[in-house]
């Protein structure tokens, strides 16, 4: 449950700024396109052609310019969003340059707060995994993924069966989305002072347990996700708490165990923690990681990758996506050190997944062992 966009480097930017920009470039593009074949100077086809620096077409954006509607940039509309696990950056969320929203503008509206547990589909291409987010998060933030809300900012009605776990309860105002008849369920099973919240972490805490996704790998890569209800409710729900405290402050985390090494300390800061692309070390060596020319990281624990997310590590999303790109179509460079005005956020970040990476897997020990009664 996630925005699916019509051109991600369009779309979205590590900089604010240099988001905003992109977008007034293509909303002035797309207006003089339907201007020119409102006018007949230019068709369909000659119009789909023109270069992808200036635009990137979808079936829904040539509908849109068939039908003559006209884009208008809006500020609010650019939100801090979840690209992928661990990778944060600005979105530009307007309607007619996404290609498939799902039901974000009823999560996320005008940057009200929100959690989302969102978990791999059917059909994955990846081990099934859930991750917690507080922000817009893409259709691939975990693949082809599925989103399952704390609450709900509705603006349309629609109907709902009785008897769900999560309800879609449309009015005016800010709505819980787990039922009346999950909480009824819940309580006839672990007593009245279970709340809507404890279950929501409650069902975080078990489809985050590596004993859950391996005991149920074909059903979940097949099916919809199903929670069980488990005789150890309390632990669940509080680990569920604890995990999402660790994932949604994930940048913020101090970290004083592993050895830092900096060759050249006399340079200016934002040169010394500028980031191209990190590596791990000699032969793959993934106790070390060389951060740039003039920073290793050595002696991170060898089991710290044994905590996958959507197919990778924590450590790996962090390698792989915070690294300067340029977009081969459109041109568009996405450089993650001007995400955060601190030349040292991109350190500090790598360091503070590390060590967020060491306090899940110490949680996941401590979890009681997954016994599904019988029905």
């Amino acid at each position: 449950m996630g925005i699916q966009t019509t051109r991600d480097a369009w779309n979205y930017n590590f900089n604010k700024e240099a988001l905003t920009n992109n977008v007034k470039r293509m909303v002035s593009n797309y207006n003089d396109y339907v201007a020119r074949y409102k006018k007949g100077k230019a068709s369909i086809e000659e119009l789909t052609r023109v270069s992808k620096k200036d635009i990137s077409w979808s079936r829904d954006l040539l509908k849109s310019l068939q039908n003559g509607k006209v884009a208008e940039f809006e500020e609010n509309d650019i939100q801090l969003g979840n690209y992928r696990p661990f990778h944060k950056m600005w979105v530009y969320r307007e309607n007619l340059f996404i290609g498939y929203r799902a039901q974000t503008h009823v999560l996320f509206p005008n940057n009200s707060k929100n959690l989302l547990i969102c978990t791999t589909g059917p059909g994955a291409s990846v081990d099934f995994s859930a991750l917690i987010s507080d922000l817009i998060p893409n259709y691939h933030y975990v693949d082809t993924g599925q989103g399952f809300p704390l609450y709900y900012y509705p603006d349309s009605k629609s109907k709902n069966s009785d008897e769900m776990l999560f309800q879609v309860d449309n009015n005016d105002t800010k709505v819980d989305a787990i039922s009346n008849w999950a909480l009824d369920l819940f309580r006839n099973n672990y007593g009245a002072k279970v709340s809507k919240e404890d279950i929501f972490f409650y069902v975080y805490g078990v489809l985050s347990a590596p004993e859950f996704a391996k005991r149920f790998t074909n059903e979940l890569r097949k099916e919809t996700t199903r929670v069980p209800l488990l005789g150890e409710f309390a632990e669940y729900s509080e680990y569920g708490r604890k995990l999402s405290e660790l994932l949604l402050h994930y940048d913020a985390l101090s970290n004083d165990f592993v050895k830092v090494e900096i060759s050249q300390k006399s340079i200016d800061a934002k040169k010394l923690y500028c980031v191209e692309k990190m590596r791990f070390g000699k032969a793959g060596d993934k106790t070390t990681i060389m951060f740039n020319q003039f920073i290793t990281i050595r002696e991170i624990p060898e089991d710290s990758y044994s905590y996958l997310v959507n197919g990778k590590s924590p450590i790996e999303w962090v390698m792989d996506r915070y690294m300067v790109k340029e977009d081969a179509d459109s041109g568009i460079a996405n450089d993650p050190n001007d995400f955060s005005e601190d030349p040292k956020y991109l350190f500090n970040l790598l360091l503070s997944v590390i060590s967020m990476t060491k306090k899940i897997i110490e949680l996941q020990k401590a979890l009681p062992k997954l016994i599904i009664p019988e029905a």
